[in-house]
Formats: C-alpha cells, structure tokens, sequence
C-alpha cells in the first residue's frame, strides 16, 4: 500500500465519520512518524511552498511532488510569483531546482495518481467544504436517481481524503494564519476516535 499506517490511520478516521462510507480496514507494512505537516501562511502561500520545496529537495532530491489544489485558480495563481513556471502539461517548474519532479492539478485529476511527497494548497473553510453553488448542478448530474446521502459534506470529504492518500510520505497542509478561515476538516484530523 503507498500511505503509511499512520497517514492510513487518521485519514481512514476522518472519511469514516460519513456512517454511509463503504467501510474498510486497511493495513500498510510502511511506517512514518508525522506524515501530516500543517503549514500557516499570511497573505502569500506559494512562499511557504516555496520553502517546502527547498526542504524536500535537501532531504530527498530524488523525491517527486505534486501540488494539489481544489480549484484550479489556485494552481494558476502559483505561476504569477517568480518561483514556477508552466511546463508541458501538469509539470511545474521550480526555479530554484529546475531538475525537481514536481505537478501541479486539481485534486479531481489527481484520482489514481500518486507522488512521494504532496502538498495542498489553500486549506480553507473556503475549499474544504466548497460553498461553491455553481457546482450543485453537476453533483445532481451524475448523482443516481433516488439516491441522497444524508450526511453533510459527504463529497467533499472524499474530495479531501482522496487529496490526502495520493502520498508515498508526506502531506504539506497549507493554512490560513487566520483561525477561523481554517477548513472544519483540519480539526478533525486531530480528533481521536473512542
């Protein structure tokens, strides 16, 4: 299995809160101690994933990064610093380390893929749940007829748990410095069960 026990452990507890999620024991023979990393930014994330970057590439610079985000503007947002730079299709260029395997694409296209490192942008009450009701009309699109899960946010924490088991290692959360903007979903992270 590609996560950790550990990252297993607390991401299989958040998804498994929804009593109507098909319910799964999974094991992994991979240990790492602290595979969630929470990083605060100001006004500028793409700083800070700037920095993780560095850190990544002086530990292992062999490892590959993919850079998630809920929305795409977020992604977009990171080509106007002086860091990165497009490159074909979802390849990200760091200028500081230009030979660095990184991608960068919505979680959404992300699905089945996977990274030794990961990290997530924008970690908001904004993103995580997505208010967003320009989307409404495309989950009542392929959801089945007759079908309603009651359970709040039921998608968008599969949104979120997918994002967070696309990693070998570890998971950069970045988040708001300021409290209340931060996602309800980090909270629960720390929650333990029983």
């Amino acid at each position: 299995y590609r996560n950790s026990q550990e990252l297993i452990d607390r991401a299989g507890m958040f998804i498994m809160r929804n009593p109507l999620q098909i319910k799964k024991s999974l094991l992994s023979n991979v240990t790492r101690t602290n595979p969630l990393k929470f990083y605060h930014y100001d006004k500028n994330q793409y700083d800070i994933v700037r920095n993780i970057l560095k850190k990544i590439h002086n530990n292992n610079p062999n490892d590959n990064v993919l850079i998630l985000a809920r929305k795409n503007k977020h992604i977009s947002k990171m080509f106007e610093t002086d860091y990165f730079t497009e490159g074909v299709d979802s390849r990200v260029v760091f200028k500081d380390y230009p030979n660095m395997i990184i991608d960068a694409m919505s979680i959404h296209s992300a699905k089945g893929l996977g990274a030794d490192q990961v990290i997530l942008l924008n970690v908001t009450n904004d993103d995580f749940p997505c208010p967003n009701k320009e989307d409404i009309w495309l989950n009542n699109l392929f959801k089945p007829q007759g079908y309603n899960e009651n359970y709040p946010f039921a998608e968008d924490r599969r949104i979120f748990y997918v994002a967070l088991t696309r990693t070998k290692k570890d998971v950069y959360l970045l988040l708001p410095l300021d409290k209340p903007k931060i996602s309800p979903f980090v909270e629960e992270l720390y929650i333990k069960e029983g």
